[in-house]
């Protein structure tokens, strides 16, 4: 029955699509993502002093950018959730957005059964963007 539950909850999640900000730009105030391990620079060059090296997977708001560089990519001005702030390579980051509801709302039901009985039935539907479950 838990794994029935956590289906709905992924069902009814959101659903997130990752964007290159090499590709497509991440504008300032934007939330990214880094795609490897990055080197966080003390100032937008090659050359500058790496202040620390953030993991895949962190989570920054871009705070300045793009400045181009010789190397075919920009650097992006950021702030990581962990406080430190430096420049990082767009190319190794990923801009975070949310995808759009669809258009028409989905219902989605989950019937519980064991042994051929069925034990409850779950039906969700949402209506301005708010689930309802019954």
């Amino acid at each position: 029955m838990t794994k029935s539950l956590v289906l709905l909850w992924l069902l009814l999640t959101p659903a997130t699509a990752l964007v290159p900000c090499q590709t497509s730009g991440c504008p300032v105030g934007s939330t990214v993502h880094t795609i490897a391990t990055a080197n966080v620079r003390a100032t937008c060059s090659v050359a500058a002093t790496i202040v620390k090296t953030e993991p895949a997977g962190a989570q920054a708001i871009v705070t300045s950018g793009p400045v181009p560089t010789a190397g075919g990519f920009d650097y992006l001005g950021v702030r990581f959730s962990d406080g430190v702030s430096g420049c990082v390579g767009d190319d190794n980051t990923t801009l975070v957005t949310i995808a759009p509801p669809p258009a028409t709302p989905p219902v989605y039901t989950l019937t519980v059964a064991s042994g051929g009985v069925t034990l409850f039935t779950v039906t969700c539907s949402s209506t301005n963007g708010v689930y309802s479950c019954k």
